[in-house]
């Protein structure tokens, strides 16, 4: 399983810089099985959830909503994603028969928009 930790981004980040969709085009090119997204849970101590509906905050939202909406990442995972837990999304990757790389590049993250 491949993990990316997305905190210290901010939802436009991902938005424009095609995060998502960089990350599963080299986790599929590995032969990874999965990729878990890590952007927390986005509840904060003593405030009421932010979006009653949901399980996760916005930068959560925006990486579900990135993979249920954009049809081009069918070609490297399954239509089903795992968000059971409020802290991160994962992702099943279809089987690669021939991988081309050995490893996601150390690099793929832009600079983090927060400190950490």
């Amino acid at each position: 399983m491949i993990e990316i930790d997305l905190h210290g981004y901010h939802p436009r980040t991902l938005e424009s810089s095609d995060l998502v969709a960089t990350v599963l085009k080299q986790a599929w090119e590995t032969g990874a099985a999965e990729v878990c997204f890590i952007h927390g849970h986005g509840l904060w101590r003593g405030n009421p959830r932010p979006f009653a509906n949901t399980n996760t905050g916005w930068l959560g939202l925006t990486v579900r909503h990135r993979l249920r909406n954009d049809a081009a990442l069918r070609r490297w995972m399954y239509a089903r994603i795992d968000v059971s837990h409020p802290g991160s999304t994962v992702v099943l990757l279809k089987p690669n028969p021939g991988p081309t790389r050995k490893e996601v590049d150390p690099d793929i993250l832009p600079e983090s928009d927060f400190s950490r």
